[in-house]
C-alpha cells in the first residue's frame, strides 16, 4: 500500500491541539520538554492553553505546529511502524515533512521554523498584511478580480488549494476589498488565523535573511521523498533543500497540483498528521479513490484496509 503523510500548514493551530496526543502516548511529551528548552518558553503550555493570539502568532504557531506533526510521525512509526510511500507538506508543513524524512534534525528543525516565523513576522510588520481564502471562484475569477481592484501591485494568489478554493496574500486593505469583489460574485470568504502575508512578495526580506539562517545547518540525505513546494515534485536531494525552502517563503504553494501528482503516483491513502484536517477536506473536495484519514484516525487503517490486504506494507 503506498501512503502519503501530508503535513499541514499555519493556520491548522488551535487551543488544545496536542491534549489527545500527549495523553495517548505519553513518551512524546520529551520532545515537548526538548522544543521548550531550545526555544525558551513552555510550547505544551501554549499548544495546550494559548491564549490564542499568543499562539496565532507565526513566531510561535509554527514550532507548535511543526512539533505536533513530528510527535505525531514518531507515533505512527513506533506503533505500527508504518513505512510511507511520500510526504507532502502545505508551506510551513513542507518543513515538518523535511525533518521526518530525517533531512533536518529535529533540534535544527525547531529552531529554523522560530526563525523562519520571527523574519517572515517583521518582514510584514504586525497588522500591514493579511491572507484571505476564497471559496467558489477559479484561479481566472480571482486574477480577474485583482486586476480590476488594481490590487496586482499589493496583493497576490499565494494558494491554489483546489479548484475552487484560492487564498489571496498581500496588503491588508487590498487583501480585504478582493474579498468584497469575491463576495459579489457569490464567493464565500475566510480570513485565515495568520499574522503576516505568507507566499507574496512582501515577504522578500524575510527570504533574504531566511537563506542566511538556513546556512547555520547541515542537512542530511531524504530517508522518504518529499514534495517540493515550489517544482510540486519530490526533492532530488539534500542539496535542493536551502535553495527551495528561501523559493517557496515568496513563491506560490500550489496544493491543487500537489495533489494530482499524489494520485498519478498511485497513492493508494492520505494520512494526515495533527493538528487539524484542512489538507484532508482539501484532498476529498478533489474526488478519485484515495482513502483519506486523518491521525485520529490512523488504527483504522489497520482495521480497514491493511487487514482486506495481509501482505501489503504499512
Amino acid at each position: 500500500m503506498k501512503i502519503a503523510l501530508l503535513f499541514p500548514g499555519q493556520g491548522s493551530q488551535f487551543t488544545g491541539m496536542c491534549k489527545s496526543l500527549v495523553n495517548d502516548f505519553p513518551y512524546v511529551n520529551e520532545y515537548f520538554n526538548e522544543a521548550s528548552e531550545l526555544l525558551g518558553f513552555d510550547i505544551l503550555k501554549l499548544c495546550l492553553n494559548g491564549p490564542e493570539e499568543k499562539l496565532n502568532l507565526t513566531e510561535n504557531a509554527q514550532p507548535c505546529i511543526l512539533l505536533n506533526s513530528y510527535c505525531a510521525f514518531l507515533v505512527l512509526r513506533q506503533e505500527h511502524d508504518i513505512k510511507p510511500f511520500i510526504l507532502a507538506g502545505h508551506s510551513l508543513g513542507e518543513i515538518s515533512a523535511l525533518c521526518c524524512s530525517g533531512a533536518i534534525a529535529f533540534k535544527d528543525a525547531i529552531k529554523i521554523v522560530r526563525k523562519r516565523g520571527l523574519l517572515m513576522q517583521d518582514a510584514a510588520g504586525l497588522g500591514i498584511g493579511a491572507m484571505i481564502a476564497i471559496n467558489g471562484l477559479s484561479v481566472s475569477d480571482v486574477e480577474l478580480i485583482i486586476a480590476a481592484t488594481a490590487s496586482k501591485d499589493y496583493a497576490v494568489i499565494s494558494n491554489i488549494n483546489s479548484g475552487i478554493q484560492i487564498v489571496v496574500s498581500g496588503n491588508k486593505e487590498a487583501v480585504l476589498n478582493i474579498g468584497k469583489e469575491a463576495n459579489k460574485l457569490g464567493a464565500m470568504t475566510i480570513s485565515l488565523k495568520v499574522s503576516a502575508p505568507f507566499h507574496s512578495p512582501m515577504m522578500k526580506p524575510a527570504a533574504i535573511a531566511f537563506e542566511k539562517e538556513l546556512n547555520n545547518y547541515n542537512y542530511s540525505k531524504l530517508n522518504y521523498p518529499v514534495i517540493s513546494n515550489v517544482w510540486s515534485k519530490p526533492y532530488r536531494d539534500e542539496k535542493e533543500i536551502i535553495p527551495l525552502l528561501v523559493d517557496q517563503v515568496t513563491s506560490p504553494v500550489n496544493w491543487l497540483k500537489i495533489s494530482s501528482y499524489l494520485t498519478r503516483m498511485g497513492v493508494d491513502l492520505m494520512l494526515e498528521l495533527p493538528p487539524g484536517k484542512t489538507l484532508t477536506k482539501l484532498s476529498e473536495a478533489k474526488g478519485g479513490n484515495i482513502s483519506h484519514y486523518v491521525f485520529d484516525q490512523f488504527r483504522e487503517i489497520f482495521v480497514n484496509h491493511l487487514n482486506r490486504h495481509p501482505n501489503s506494507e504499512p
